[in-house]
């Protein structure tokens, strides 16, 4: 779930910088794009917690869907039809999410 938002806020130019930790990325994206914020935020701090095995994260398969389903909502009512597909389309953006 988390490799597909990645892929997801790629295909709408959002990118982790090199060196970037994934929860400083997910602070940008909430900085740059509020909507986004607390559903990718939540995401990140499951993943983090599923793959680290961190002990005070929500880390359960079902948190990473809800939240993942929430960023895709929350995507889809940010960004239009056109930039969503535009991205869809570019074969290439999936290859800078990190």
């Amino acid at each position: 779930a988390y490799r597909a938002a990645l892929d997801a806020l790629a295909e709408v130019k959002l990118r982790r910088r090199p060196g970037e930790s994934r929860e400083a990325f997910a602070a940008r994206v909430g900085r740059e794009v509020p909507e986004l914020g607390p559903s990718f935020e939540a995401l990140t701090r499951t993943h983090v917690g599923l793959r680290y095995g961190s002990r005070w994260a929500r880390a359960t398969a079902a948190h990473a869907r809800r939240d993942a389903a929430a960023l895709a909502l929350a995507r889809r009512q940010r960004f239009g039809v056109g930039r969503r597909l535009l991205g869809l389309l570019t074969p290439w953006s999936w290859i800078t999410a990190r």
